[in-house]
């Protein structure tokens, strides 16, 4: 099992690499994004954009109606079977869900002074629900197109269109707005245009590329019905999930100001780099405990979910210090001093997502073992508790009062997918030895604290502190012999690779 375990390690190490460097440029992009708006429109405007987004989001998340899911189960299965039936379940997909994108967008528009000026008390967010409803259609629209190119397993060209094309255009059109033409109507046409380039790119690919989707052929009866009924109720999850990833967000909008808004969203994002980590590692890891169970390999899954924890753990960890012992400095260097208000609420949520994020091995174990109802039930309890406890909190305490709703509902979610995981399976993804991490990581942090007290505070004092506890905290990991033998050989392997590595081979395989 060791020679199996040891090739899986470095399977995930390998796949994680590649992926690492594809999102990379996409998160750096997405970043610059949103400090560009909140930046150069102040925080007001980056609230109207972040509560404009989040209404498209769930208008998008709603009009999909789950086919864009379906399609990644049933392209697949009727590939080498027939092509009919893979162009029949694309139209209906691409008709019915163009059809709810435009009566959403439709609706967002007309309501817009209603939605603006009821819930949110705001007359200034019109003019953006009105010109991002044109968002809600096109994103559907692309979606189709993307879960077909998923579903034919182009995945380098699903990550070029979705993680730099559409990054590139935004960060690029808002430039020459903000250079020549400034005005707060530019954040929603560079958002849009986006959009159409993923949309444009997406159409021209999948009509040269993948022919079977535009085939004509004879209509066949009860696939489109079986289609439907196998996606609808995936609308669930997926609205649950898209509910808990913004009703903070909402209910900030709604007991407070834009504004507000606006200097939450600034520490939500920070925090959300924590989140990178788990998602970087479960390209490869769902699929390879998938094969090893219904290989009944179970000891196998219980050695790599341990390896993988203590992995997200070990780089997680010193990043949730940083954002603990210097908020401000962080906000400030991305997003400016008008923001520093967000101190507290990054600290808050940096807790939850670092929670959040070594539960999410928990979460994967429980899809391998085909219990993924109880995901959406853990979800679904978790989003009804986020709401009652920002009806609580936020009158009272403001958008703190949204981090500690967020935080205290995900540490929640996390804690029943782990109850859940060690009852079914008997996994619990920890390892004795993130002790010696812990530790090392402590003193590091003992150290950085007594440094800070005797420097300045400025970029540059802070940029050297920063390096020196990252360096202090790898030799630590030496000293208290927090790596084992399978840590070795994945670091081994990733200075192998890039050792070897060549920029035409690396574009090539991202």
């Amino acid at each position: 099992m060791e020679e199996k375990l040891n090739n899986s390690l470095k399977l995930i190490a390998k796949s994680t690499f590649i992926v690492f460097l594809g999102l990379l440029i996409s998160k750096i992009l997405s970043y610059a994004y949103r400090i560009i708006i909140a930046r150069e429109f102040g925080a007001e405007v980056y609230g109207f954009f972040s509560i404009s987004i989040m209404l498209v989001g769930w208008l998008y998340t709603f009009s999909c109606l789950g086919l864009s899911e379906g399609l990644l189960r049933f392209i697949p299965y009727y590939r080498n079977k027939n092509h009919g039936k893979i162009s029949q379940i694309f139209r209906f997909s691409l008709i019915s869900s163009s059809i709810a994108g435009l009566i959403a967008g439709f609706l967002m528009f007309f309501y817009a002074d209603f939605i603006a000026i009821k819930i949110f008390h705001n007359s200034g967010l019109i003019p953006f629900f009105k010109l991002f409803s044109i968002a809600v259609p096109l994103s559907v629209i692309t979606q189709i197109f993307f879960s077909s190119i998923r579903a034919f397993e182009k995945i380098a060209w699903y990550s070029f269109i979705v993680n730099i094309l559409q990054n590139v255009v935004k960060v690029s059109v808002l430039l020459l707005f903000i250079l020549f033409f400034k005005t707060s109507s530019s954040i929603g046409i560079s958002y849009i245009l986006g959009i159409v380039s993923m949309l444009f790119v997406a159409y021209f690919f999948c009509r040269y590329k993948i022919p079977e989707l535009f085939l004509r052929k004879k209509h066949i009866k009860g696939i489109n019905k079986e289609l439907f009924l196998y996606s609808l109720p995936l609308i669930f999850s997926v609205v649950i999930a898209s509910i808990l990833g913004w009703i903070d967000t909402f209910f900030v909008g709604y007991f407070k100001t834009a504004t507000d808004v606006g200097v939450y969203n600034v520490a939500l994002p920070i925090a959300g780099i924590l989140a990178f980590t788990p998602f970087l590692f479960m390209q490869l890891f769902f699929p390879l405990i998938s094969r090893e169970y219904s290989n009944k390999n179970l000891d196998l899954i219980k050695q790599l979910s341990k390896q993988v924890g203590k992995w997200i753990f070990l780089i997680n960890l010193p990043l949730l210090v940083i954002f603990i012992l210097f908020p401000g400095v962080i906000i400030n260097l991305l997003f400016g001093s008008q923001y520093l208000a967000a101190e507290t609420a990054l600290i808050i949520l940096s807790f939850g997502f670092f929670f959040i994020s070594q539960a999410d091995i928990s979460r994967q174990l429980l899809n391998m073992a085909k219990k993924p109802h109880l995901g959406m039930i853990d979800i679904a309890l978790a989003a009804v508790l986020n709401i009652v406890l920002n009806i609580s909190l936020v009158p009272k305490l403001g958008f703190i009062g949204a981090a500690l709703s967020t935080t205290i509902s995900y540490f929640f979610y996390g804690f029943l997918l782990m109850i859940q995981s060690y009852y079914y399976l008997k996994i619990i993804p920890l390892r004795r030895k993130m002790l010696h991490v812990l530790i090392s990581v402590i003193v590091s942090a003992f150290a950085l604290l007594i440094i800070r007290s005797l420097i300045k505070i400025n970029l540059v004092n802070i940029s050297i502190a920063a390096l020196f506890f990252f360096l202090f905290y790898f030799l630590l990991l030496f000293i208290t012999k927090s790596l084992d033998k399978n840590d070795y050989l994945i670091l081994n392997s990733v200075k192998n690779k890039l050792a070897g590595i060549k920029i035409s081979n690396l574009f090539h395989q991202i």
